[in-house]
């Protein structure tokens, strides 16, 4: 009379060994999937990152350009005048 149970118990732990290994079968290739798109993502992300310091960089360097050239056009600009003020020459 015990073997009954037992074989019923058993039976039902191999249905649910059976389910849990489909279910696993079935989310075993989307899992990957989707570490592999995390990883691509983060690696776009680096990407960008690195991107995005270039142009800071590349605008640091043009504020720079332009103030500099803004000085050079303030010292043509005085010399301009001073030569617009200067009286005409004999």
């Amino acid at each position: 009379m015990t073997s009954e149970p037992e074989n019923i118990v058993l039976e039902q732990l191999r249905l649910l060994r059976a389910d849990i290994a489909r279910i696993e079968e079935k989310f075993d290739g989307k899992f990957d999937s989707l570490t592999h798109k995390t990883g691509a993502m983060a690696q776009t992300l680096v990407a960008i990152q690195r991107d995005l310091h270039g142009i800071k960089r590349d605008v640091s360097g043009l504020k720079d350009t332009v103030a500099t050239l803004g000085i050079a056009v303030d010292e043509h600009t005085i010399r301009f005048d001073r030569l617009e003020n200067r009286p005409p020459s004999a």
